[in-house]
């Protein structure tokens, strides 16, 4: 029972996260402000997820579910969840943000 729980856990945990990953902007609505805080906040949620998913108590619930051979729990969690892909996307987006000179086309 105890394992049980904790693989719907994780697979609770995957649904979670993948509903904040695949959110995406379309850039045909809103303004140059909006697309500037849609991606600093998807930057700053992905972070505190990315510090969850490093929490000991997370790390030793994907160790006792190893332990106990619930390999399809745990393996490739972050790429099911589509985790590093999008904190690569966003980290790209922000770059691009903070290079270009938006705060003179705002002004």
């Amino acid at each position: 029972k105890f394992l049980n729980d904790l693989t719907s856990l994780i697979s609770d945990w995957k649904k979670l996260i993948g509903s904040v990953t695949k959110l995406d902007r379309d850039i045909s609505t809103g303004t140059t402000k909006d697309e500037i805080h849609f991606w600093g906040s998807m930057q700053r949620t992905l972070t505190k997820i990315r510090y969850q998913l490093d929490d000991t108590g997370v790390k030793f619930t994907f160790d006792i579910l190893n332990a106990n051979q619930r390999f399809m729990a745990t393996t490739d969690f972050r790429d099911e969840c589509n985790f590093n892909s999008c904190q690569e996307k966003v980290m790209v987006y922000n770059k691009l943000l903070r290079e270009f000179p938006i705060q003179n086309l705002i002004d």
